[in-house]
């Protein structure tokens, strides 16, 4: 874990360091709702989900904003255990205190036109159930609509992720409300 902050921290420092004048740097507080699919969805029920992001999106040769963005994203979802298969499947109690934690880097592409953009990650994750741990590989991606409002980023996104996790993937989606400030 200390391995992923370090290189969350060295990944942060490097995007604010080669921000230029045309480019626009952005930090995003995200809330929303993480929704458990498949056996996942049997031992745990919609749960929230909170995340951080800073983006750097590198201005085009017109000194305009490129339409790709990269990022540093942490994210944090208090699980609620939904019922007694939970301990079959995961190995929990129903009160036990379960969490997923997530760390990664990722990009996002932007529409020109329409206010839309794609986004794929690569994440460090963990996922505790209170008595046991296990950390994994958890990749995702995303579709979002994104405004400005006011001199503040709005967006709106669906995720998909696959925790991939000793012997079995978890698969869940995200539904989340970002608001960002440019710096």
């Amino acid at each position: 874990m200390k391995r992923v902050m370090a290189l969350m921290g060295a990944s942060l420092l490097l995007l604010t360091l080669v921000a230029s004048a045309g480019a626009q740097t952005r930090l995003a507080v995200e809330v929303g709702s993480l929704v458990p699919t498949g056996n996942f969805s049997n031992a745990v029920d919609a749960s929230p989900w909170f995340g951080a992001r800073i983006e750097y999106q590198p201005s085009n040769p017109l000194g305009q904003v490129a339409n790709l963005g990269l990022y540093v994203r942490g994210a944090y979802s208090d699980l609620q255990n939904s019922s007694m298969l939970a301990s079959q499947i995961l190995g929990m109690n129903r009160d036990d205190s379960t969490s997923y934690v997530e760390g990664g880097v990722g990009a996002r592409v932007y529409s020109i036109v329409l206010p839309f953009f794609l986004s794929a990650e690569a994440n460090y994750a963990r996922l505790d159930t209170g008595v046991d741990s296990q950390n994994a590989f958890s990749p995702s991606i995303g579709l979002g609509l994104n405004f400005g409002l006011a001199g503040v980023f709005v967006e709106a996104e669906a995720r998909g992720h696959a925790f991939m996790g000793d012997g079995d993937t978890l698969n869940f989606l995200t539904f989340n409300v970002a608001a960002g400030l440019p710096f």
